[in-house]
């Protein structure tokens, strides 16, 4: 089975949406994983990384936005194998919560660092799918 991820939200629940690609009957399909575990903190720290990505395309003040969320990336992925990003951010700015979404940021604008952090999230975002949560990772670490 090949898994091509296409859209993550993390918040009280995490959400995955992923085309699932079944190489016996040669056959795709579209899956939506909706979890109430806890993320491994590869995925979530992740998210953080693209904070900075969102305030540069959306020349957002960073001093403002430095304590923005990131709650969800969408991933494009060409018929080339490369794959383009947006990014959702969101920020209390006074009394306000404000929520911006990055301009689709093209293959070709995703510099070196930007596709480290895409390929970091797929792949701790991969993990989640197959079932390596934080709840797990905390029974292996407790006594």
């Amino acid at each position: 089975m090949s898994i091509q991820i296409e859209k993550i939200k993390l918040g009280a629940e995490t959400v995955i949406y992923y085309e699932s690609f079944d190489l016996d009957t040669n056959t795709t399909k579209t899956v939506k994983l909706v979890s109430k575990d806890k993320p491994l903190l590869t995925l979530e720290k992740t998210f953080d990384a693209f904070l900075d990505d969102a305030i540069l395309f959306c020349g957002l003040d960073s001093d403002v936005w430095s304590n923005g969320k990131v709650g969800a990336i969408s991933l494009k992925h060409t018929d080339d194998g490369e794959i383009g990003v947006t990014i959702s951010v969101q920020c209390e700015i006074g009394v306000s919560v404000v929520c911006v979404n990055t301009p689709y940021i093209r293959p070709d604008c995703v510099d070196n660092k930007l596709q480290g952090k895409i390929d970091v999230l797929i792949g701790a975002s991969t993990q989640f799918i197959v079932s390596e949560r934080a709840v797990k990772q905390m029974e292996l670490l407790a006594p």
